[in-house]
């Protein structure tokens, strides 16, 4: 996540930007600046770097009864073209942080993004989250779409066998294999939908790693 002070955040952000200059496209979610126009903020820092992206940020998300709102935010780069957003409309009120779709195409193939943040424990988000993919598919048949982000799906949080249970869900990686956390806990898993997982692949890269210094 990105607090208030967004990218002059000096344990993260150059990280953050040093990372995201190698990929074509990416996703950002827990963004908890809403006060700053992180997709401007993210641009500019590009260009300083000699690097020329397009950034478009969703609306801050969050509980009536907080103060705390998130933003979803993708970026990309010059091979990705006609970069746009569409928001999830939750009439429902099914989740917290309801996602927000990413549109781009790459040469002739068009995506969809749609990164989530869910909440903690809440088990009926997961189950929910099925209407997302859903709408996803009716209203962007044209589209390859991917779905992802932080499910809070540790193992304090939720059961393996629940997870195998939802029709959308295939865990492509567990993010830290060995238990690091209390409670013995195993870290969030990569997933992606079934269809996309019989062909994608899942990587991890630890920033603590790839940055020794952070």
């Amino acid at each position: 996540n990105l607090s208030q002070t967004g990218l002059h955040r000096k344990t993260k952000g150059p990280y953050i930007l040093d990372f995201a200059k190698k990929c074509d496209v990416i996703s950002f979610m827990e963004i908890r600046s809403a006060h700053i126009d992180m997709a401007e903020e993210m641009k500019g820092e590009f260009s300083i770097r000699g690097l020329e992206y397009s950034c478009i940020e969703g609306l801050p998300k969050g509980k009536e009864n907080t103060k705390r709102k998130e933003k979803y935010l993708t970026c990309a780069n010059n091979r990705i073209s006609d970069l746009r957003k569409s928001e999830y409309v939750d009439e429902e009120g099914n989740f917290a942080r309801p996602p927000t779709y990413f549109l781009f195409q790459f040469l002739n193939m068009k995506f969809l993004l749609a990164p989530f943040h869910s909440t903690p424990g809440d088990s009926d988000e997961l189950t929910q989250f099925q209407k997302v993919i859903d709408f996803a598919y009716q209203k962007f048949s044209d589209r390859r779409s991917f779905f992802g982000g932080d499910f809070n799906t540790g193992s304090n949080y939720q059961k393996e066998n629940f997870l195998n249970s939802l029709n959308y869900f295939r865990i492509l990686k567990q993010l830290i294999e060995t238990p690091t956390t209390f409670a013995n806990q195993k870290h969030d898993l990569i997933f992606t939908d079934k269809a996309s997982g019989l062909k994608c692949k899942g990587k991890v890269w630890r920033l603590d790693e790839i940055f020794t210094d952070l």
